[in-house]
């Protein structure tokens, strides 16, 4: 129960939802990698997997295979 718990909180603190816009600032790539990094820094691969979009492409640079779903990039990260 308390690993579900944990879950949920740290992913409601870095799951803030991406803007999808027809251009980005600078401002805004900054932003969205420190939620990523944020997300990293948890080390559960749920809440990283949780900042990819519903149809991710992960080009992983441990792996060969792309990931281009939430399950195929929780797995990179269960092993990153």
């Amino acid at each position: 129960f308390m690993n579900t718990l944990k879950h949920k909180r740290a992913v409601s603190k870095v799951n803030k939802p991406a803007r999808v816009n027809d251009s980005i600032t600078e401002k805004e790539v900054r932003g969205l990698f420190e939620l990523w990094n944020s997300a990293l820094a948890t080390g559960d691969s749920r809440v990283v997997a949780s900042r990819y979009s519903k149809n991710p492409v992960l080009l992983p640079t441990v792996k060969d295979d792309p990931r281009t779903d939430y399950d195929s990039v929780k797995d990179y990260f269960d092993t990153f």
